[in-house]
């Protein structure tokens, strides 16, 4: 965003006075360069859609075209900000080419059963726009995003861990789980009769005591 115009008209091979003569401002040519990305990443979305392997796997080519847009236009604001209603009008042509495309995407992958069906299309790209916020060399904003578009798919439909769908490896947690319950039944009976045998061997050494004691005279001696 803050490249020079000299500079931009050489990179393209055109002189200065062409660039000024069809963008009159630097908002001008920002504006024209943000739309024609715009247009690419919309219509990229179709084309995706018909040669990826699966609907999640065209979904997730897009996400990343999107977020390579987000991470390099972190200085459109600064750049418009004196225009503001110039600005505003390009955020509309934005969601009116964007949300439509990766509506178009992520229905399919909703068909498929690759994606839930109550995430809407504004709602997943504001929070790829949120992870992008901010990211730079510490911060790796696309890891993020590759987490949040596996959790999608995640939650189109219930994923079994590849161990749980091992039919033996079922029967053997069972059997484990039955001779578990089976020791732990056998150690409370073990701790019921042993106490049961600690009361009954306190109740006869009380029995003894009191018929070895003996009795007291009236007259205070013992009788032998």
């Amino acid at each position: 965003m803050d490249a020079p115009v000299r500079a931009i008209a050489a990179r393209a091979g055109i002189g200065i006075g062409t660039v000024y003569r069809h963008f009159p401002t630097r908002a001008d040519l920002v504006i024209a360069v943000y739309r024609h990305q715009v247009d690419s990443c919309a219509e990229a979305g179709p084309v995706l859609l018909a040669s990826a392997s699966s609907p999640h796997a065209a979904l997730k080519q897009w996400i990343d075209l999107f977020v390579d847009f987000l991470v390099t236009k972190h200085g459109l604001t600064e750049a418009l900000q004196s225009d503001s209603a110039r600005f505003e009008s390009l955020h509309a042509y934005f969601l009116d080419r964007m949300v439509p495309a990766c509506a178009a995407l992520l229905e399919a992958a909703v068909q498929a059963g690759e994606a839930p069906a109550d995430v809407t299309a504004y709602s997943l790209m504001r929070g790829i726009g949120n992870l992008c916020i901010g990211a730079d060399s510490h911060y790796n904003a696309r890891r993020l995003v590759d987490l949040l578009a596996i959790r999608t798919k995640a939650g189109g439909r219930h994923v079994k861990h590849p161990r749980a769908a091992d039919p033996r490896r079922r029967r053997g947690h069972r059997r484990v789980h039955r001779r578990l319950r089976g020791e732990a039944a056998r150690d409370r009976r073990r701790c019921r009769a042993r106490g049961r045998r600690m009361l009954r061997g306190q109740g006869a050494r009380a029995g003894s005591a009191r018929w070895r004691r003996p009795a007291i005279c009236p007259s205070g001696s013992s009788t032998s």
